[in-house]
């Protein structure tokens, strides 16, 4: 079975543009201004700032534990085979690594 479609007045370009018209009615006091906007950039990029500051914090501090952990580390390391060297001469066996 087809639907029955109804037949619609025909638009005319008047009504066309009415609607149009309808559509942007009202769209400025939506809109911010050019100053309103570049407000909102400042914010946002102060924002962004503070955030790169925190980024750069993190970073230097991953950095120092880095460098002194990777000091420390190399430190245990030799006493550790210092240690292990010590236990295979005292015990006259080849302990496994």
């Amino acid at each position: 079975m087809k639907k029955e479609v109804k037949k619609s007045k025909k638009m005319t370009i008047d009504d066309l543009a009415i609607m149009v018209a309808k559509g942007f009615n009202g769209i400025e006091s939506r809109m911010v201004t050019k100053e309103e906007m570049n407000a909102r950039f400042r914010e946002v990029d102060e924002r962004f700032d503070k955030v790169d500051e925190g980024l750069d914090k993190i970073e230097s501090r991953l950095d120092n534990i880095e460098t002194n952990d990777g000091k420390r580390l190399d430190k245990l390391e030799d006493k550790t085979r210092i240690i292990y060297t010590a236990f295979e001469k005292q015990l006259k066996i080849k302990l496994a690594k």
